[in-house]
């Protein structure tokens, strides 16, 4: 085993602000796109603006750091 990928199994909410109802994405697909389109209302979503880069990056960040901790514990 080559150490947990944490990253690609996260699901953070994230909330529609036209019509208030929030979804489960991918942690990995919110850093790597700048719009989510809601399911509910079809409302484009902006990931560009400074409150969700900031979060976004922290939480990439933090749970790359668990994936390397992991991957040093793994027997080779």
């Amino acid at each position: 085993m080559q150490g947990v990928k944490t990253l690609g199994f996260v699901r953070l909410e994230i909330p529609c602000p036209e019509c208030g109802k929030a979804s489960l994405q991918l942690l990995r697909d919110a850093v790597d796109n700048d719009v989510f389109t809601c399911p509910s209302c079809g409302k484009s979503i902006d990931l560009t603006t400074t409150d969700w880069r900031g979060f976004l990056e922290h939480a990439a960040d933090f749970y790359g750091r668990i994936n390397e901790a992991a991957a040093a514990k793994t027997p080779k």
